[in-house]
């Protein structure tokens, strides 16, 4: 490879991890707004709860405490959606048990499930529901260790934390 084409090879790099950087610092800068929207709203719900039941009319005010629940609820999903927008910019998914891995993984390294292959960057979020093998509290791996680890099984690249095996669900002792 010529001098020039490893320096634009390196600048095509560069540009795109500083747009993955632009779009997740948008991406936060919405979801920490909404959150404060969502906070207000709370506050809003509180006041209006407090004065009805000060005032005895708790019972009356149900359609006003309803609409705030629901727009509590609407704003819950506008992040849901955001952090998941978030997610496929950084090239990650969630497995059903919540942990976050990476999107090249086949199993959670967190508990083990299987993960569909056919995940892509924008439909990520979609796993395969498997028995979890449960580790007995004897059993959990040393998570002090701060050297690079590899699969017994598989020898593939294996995260600090990992309890089992990213590319072949192995599990870790």
């Amino acid at each position: 490879m010529s001098f020039f084409n490893k320096v634009k090879s390196g600048l095509n790099q560069a540009k795109d991890i500083a747009q993955q950087t632009v779009e997740t610092t948008r991406l936060s800068a919405q979801i920490s707004a909404k959150r404060k929207e969502k906070n207000a709203k709370y506050a809003e719900l509180g006041e209006v709860v407090h004065l009805a039941f000060r005032a005895g009319e708790l019972s009356e005010k149900i359609e006003r405490i309803d609409e705030f629940s629901q727009a509590i609820l609407q704003v819950d999903e506008e992040i849901k959606q955001l952090e998941q927008q978030m997610q496929k910019i950084k090239g990650e998914k969630t497995c059903a048990c919540g942990a976050v891995v990476a999107f090249d993984s086949k199993f959670c390294n967190s508990c083990g499930r299987m993960l569909q292959d056919s995940e892509t960057p924008q439909d990520k979020d979609t796993v395969i529901e498997l028995e979890t093998p449960v580790l007995a509290a004897e059993e959990a791996p040393d998570h002090t260790a701060l050297t690079t680890r590899t699969c017994p099984n598989c020898q593939s690249p294996l995260d600090e934390h990992a309890h089992f095996c990213a590319s072949c669900g192995a599990t870790l002792e």
